[in-house]
């Protein structure tokens, strides 16, 4: 493990101790289809893997009725305006969350990949988009991220919390990738389309 500087920031803890298992998703097939030769196919099966993480992580939040501020409404209603109600697909995610403080670390990481969606909405307009999903045109919710993060240095002082914060952060990269590897086969990946 790295060393890390008393004065450290939480987030800064969290994004050393998650950065393994964040970077690996950026060399999933799924993810490097999407960056590379992003065809409707390929934009449709990495939307359908979101929802069916957002739709597990926040049936996990609205369980242990915690963080309502944090919730992803938002990213589930641009979801099914692109691709309707969700499919019984997201059943099969598996994503263990057990405190409030591991649902927060969760949650870090859904509201942090409106930054990676930025970079996907440049690279879509890039490649001569004419519209824009809803999920890939939302803009950065910036209080909601504050807020979020407000609430990850509050959370991760302890070192009991700032584990927890770990455990919840690296499960939702694991469950998204669960979630990527299922919608995968959607995307029709191809030889003209390498991953």
């Amino acid at each position: 493990m790295v060393a890390v500087a008393p004065t450290a920031t939480v987030r800064s803890r969290l994004n050393d101790a998650t950065r393994d298992v964040h970077e690996s998703l950026h060399v999933h097939p799924l993810s490097l289809a999407l960056l590379n030769r992003p065809t409707p196919r390929v934009v449709q099966a990495t939307m359908t893997a979101a929802q069916w993480f957002c739709v597990t992580l926040e049936s996990a939040r609205t369980a242990r009725g915690c963080w309502k501020a944090l919730q992803l409404s938002a990213q589930l209603d641009a979801l099914q305006s692109d691709l309707g109600t969700p499919h019984s697909a997201s059943q099969r995610i598996r994503l263990d969350l057990d405190s409030d403080a591991a649902i927060l670390g969760a949650l870090y990481v859904a509201h942090g990949s409106q930054f990676g969606r930025q970079q996907i909405r440049a690279q879509l307009i890039k490649g001569g988009a004419s519209t824009l999903p809803a999920y890939y045109a939302m803009a950065v919710d910036r209080p909601t991220w504050q807020a979020l993060l407000d609430a990850l240095e509050i959370t991760g002082t302890s070192s009991e919390g700032f584990a927890s914060l770990g455990d919840g952060a690296k499960a939702a990269f694991k469950a998204y990738r669960q979630s990527l590897d299922l919608a995968t086969p959607r995307a029709q990946l191809t030889a003209h389309n390498p991953s």
